[in-house]
């Protein structure tokens, strides 16, 4: 199994990069509250059902991509601990 060491933020943020887009913009986009949006760029909040299906509609990728980067980015930093 091939795992990512890079953390499902790190895409979104991209993504925002590349569209010129603020967290605000992300947050009203998603209808994900600020301040979660906040914590999911800092990697303090983990990509969750709820919150792949609205960036499935949001910005795109299926939600099941979402939490699958977020599964191989957990189990990256369990395996990195050991």
């Amino acid at each position: 199994m091939l795992l990512t060491r890079y953390p499902p933020s790190d895409f979104i943020k991209d993504y925002m990069r590349y569209n010129h887009i603020s967290q605000l913009e992300l947050a009203r986009a998603t209808n994900i509250d600020l301040g979660m949006i906040k914590g999911i760029l800092n990697n303090k909040v983990p990509i969750t059902l709820e919150i792949a299906n609205k960036l499935e509609l949001s910005i795109g990728g299926h939600s099941q991509t979402w939490l699958r980067l977020q599964n191989d980015y957990n189990e990256y930093l369990k395996r990195k601990e050991n």
